[in-house]
């Protein structure tokens, strides 16, 4: 994810979208996230590249019910992220 994020913020979008389809490969490994806030970047990153948009889907929820103010990053953001996924997945 982390290499994705280096070329989203260099605006190298196709570079960027091709790391996170390797991360979002690499996370049907992981039986557990430990860190909420990258339940929300998988779910940003499957609704803002429109890839695996059920995954980005359950990873926000995963957020949304784990929230916590340490977390970072609003409910409400949450909340829209999860909107444009739902809206995404229906098109």
């Amino acid at each position: 994810m982390t290499l994705g994020y280096l070329y989203e913020y260099d605006d190298e979008a196709i570079k960027a979208k091709e790391n996170y389809i390797k991360a979002l490969g690499y996370l049907d490994g992981l039986k557990e996230i430990e860190r909420n806030q990258l339940n929300y970047q998988i779910g940003k990153v499957c609704g803002d590249y429109g890839l695996q948009l059920e995954k980005g889907i359950t990873h926000m929820q995963k957020y949304i019910d784990n929230f916590s103010l340490i977390d970072g990053v609003p409910l409400e953001w949450a909340y829209y992220r999860m909107a444009r996924l739902h809206r995404k997945n229906e098109i």
